[in-house]
């Protein structure tokens, strides 16, 4: 890491095979640790968002941990089974994971958002309906969680919104659209860009 002031000169990119930790030492810490990864995941037989933190134990759990957390009802296929159990992307079940945190005990939550702030779009009849007989079929425990999905994002975003210990660091608006099938290179890198910005400016 670099110190304070001085630039890196390291070429950041997406994590690949090789990047991947082959020690699981630093991924077996106490969760209440700073550095604990704890990636989250819709569990397909309640619908409850799960921390899969406990099930990485070296590389390949973190792959398949990271895999359930953005397993995208339709796109990615069926559920990933982790310890017996069928999980899908954590969106379903928590938009924000920040009651997660807070329910594991976090005093203060940073919470970057990846999209400006505007109003959330309601989600289309085409993919209300496309996703829920999806869900019917592969994750039948997940259906009420989807389809109740947008009413209670609408009520997180009023509660981050008064939470005192909680702190929201969003690009601005102007900031290019970014959805969950974006994969332009040119708009991604920008995106994170602003982002990078926005946070400088947030933190100092």
């Amino acid at each position: 890491m670099a110190r304070p002031g001085r630039r890196s000169r390291r070429r950041h990119r997406a994590p690949g095979r090789a990047d991947l930790p082959g020690d699981p030492d630093g991924l077996r810490r106490d969760p209440r640790q700073p550095d604990h990864l704890p990636p989250l995941a819709t569990d397909a037989a309640t619908g409850a968002a799960v921390d899969l933190g406990p099930s990485i134990t070296d590389a390949a759990s973190l792959r398949t941990a990271l895999r359930a957390s953005t397993a995208l009802p339709v796109l990615a296929g069926r559920p990933v089974r982790i310890g017996g159990r069928a999980y899908l992307d954590a969106g379903i079940a928590e938009s924000v994971p920040f009651r997660t945190a807070v329910a594991q005990g976090a005093t203060h939550v940073l919470v970057l958002r990846t999209r400006a702030d505007t109003p959330l779009p309601l989600p289309s009849r085409a993919e209300l309906s496309l996703v829920t007989r999806y869900l019917r079929r592969a994750a039948p425990g997940t259906v009420e969680a989807w389809t109740t999905r947008h009413a209670r994002v609408v009520a997180d975003e009023a509660h981050l919104a008064d939470h005192t210990a909680i702190l929201q660091i969003r690009p601005p608006r102007d900031a290019p659209e970014v959805t969950r099938l974006t994969r332009d290179p040119f708009t991604l890198r920008r995106a994170v860009r602003l982002g990078r910005h926005a946070v400088t400016e947030a933190l100092g």
